[in-house]
């Protein structure tokens, strides 16, 4: 499962709002606005677009999951 806390930290620290977010992922808005709040739980589009930005941007992926 996905960390909303640390996704929004991510999205603070580079300046990104939600709509720049889901534009740099490649994903729909409506889609990661409920992620974001809870409503639903991201699937493989989701996974593997952020997959890809963390490969681009040199984050660890491991830091932004929930692995309890």
């Amino acid at each position: 499962m996905v960390n909303i806390t640390k996704l929004k930290e991510l999205m603070n620290s580079y300046g990104w709002n939600m709509p720049q977010f889901a534009r740099i992922l490649e994903i729909d808005y409506s889609y990661l606005y409920r992620i974001m709040q809870g409503q639903r739980q991201p699937g493989k589009k989701f996974y593997e677009s952020f997959i890809k930005l963390c490969n681009k941007e040199d984050l660890n992926l491991y830091d932004y999951l929930n692995l309890e």
